[in-house]
């Protein structure tokens, strides 16, 4: 998980640290973004989406608002 910097407020640089998270499903994962954001209290021109992936491959993504997306576009069904 990461942040970007948002230039509507002046930020040109991330404004949080890296997290690499491994989760046992994809639901912890998700959890974990949610909890990031609010940690670092990212808004959403911060948040670029954090893909999940298994054995190297994307499963899935996080949106800022918290949902799960399937590479294709369709929400992910837990």
């Amino acid at each position: 998980m990461r942040s970007v910097g948002n230039p509507d407020f002046g930020q040109y640089a991330p404004i949080s640290n890296v997290v690499i998270f491994h989760g046992k499903s994809v639901k912890a994962c998700a959890n974990a973004c949610r909890e990031y954001i609010r940690f670092w209290n990212l808004g959403g021109g911060n948040w670029p989406e954090a893909w999940i992936k298994q054995d190297g491959k994307k499963v899935a993504r996080v949106s800022y608002n918290g949902r799960i997306w399937k590479p294709d576009g369709t929400e992910f069904s837990l």
